[in-house]
């Protein structure tokens, strides 16, 4: 039996068991406020039934992360968001929409794909480095911060994707939505 009202809530609503086990003894307030995981905040969003504000924090974070570096399919991608942004856009009108921009963002993945073999053959170099100056500190340490620059990037990225979810959608429409639903 639990004893936390919010992971009593994330139960019923067939939360995955890693959110559970990260919710602990937090309160809802502070869970939405810490919470780094920019999959989790959305996934609030759709389960609480706020698709409007879902389309506006995913429209915020395409326009501050996916826009910039969205090269030949920079249009595609604008052409989401305002479609994101237009509450008279037909869900038919906004999936076409998508999937033309994810078909352009995968034409963008090579270059995405080169930058992680580039950081990846930096590790191998540094690991190489590392063996054959047997006592070269330097070398090892290069290689441990080649292979970790990109998951802390992705975490950074995850981070700014969340506050940019709580820049959108505050505390308070969370929490009316949930006392809506009796699940705080």
């Amino acid at each position: 039996m639990m004893s936390n009202s919010l992971l009593s809530s994330l139960e019923k609503l067939g939360a995955c068991d890693p959110a559970m086990e990260w919710v602990g003894n937090r309160c809802p307030r502070k869970a939405w406020i810490e919470c780094n995981k920019p999959d989790w905040l959305l996934w609030v969003l759709i389960y609480l039934d706020l698709t409007w504000e879902f389309r506006q924090a995913l429209a915020a974070i395409l326009e501050q992360q996916a826009l910039p570096h969205a090269g030949t399919a920079k249009s595609e991608v604008a052409e989401v968001i305002r479609l994101l942004r237009c509450k008279n856009s037909s869900k038919d009108e906004f999936l076409l929409a998508a999937r033309v921009a994810f078909a352009a963002r995968v034409a963008n993945a090579a270059r995405a794909a080169r930058v992680a073999a580039d950081a990846a053959r930096y590790a191998a170099y540094a690991a190489v480095d590392a063996v054959y100056y047997a006592g070269a500190a330097d070398a090892a340490v290069d290689a441990v911060y080649y292979a970790g620059a990109a998951d802390a990037a992705r975490a950074r990225a995850a981070a700014d994707q969340c506050q940019t979810i709580r820049e959108v959608v505050s505390w308070k429409v969370i929490e009316k939505a949930a006392q809506e639903k009796n699940l705080l």
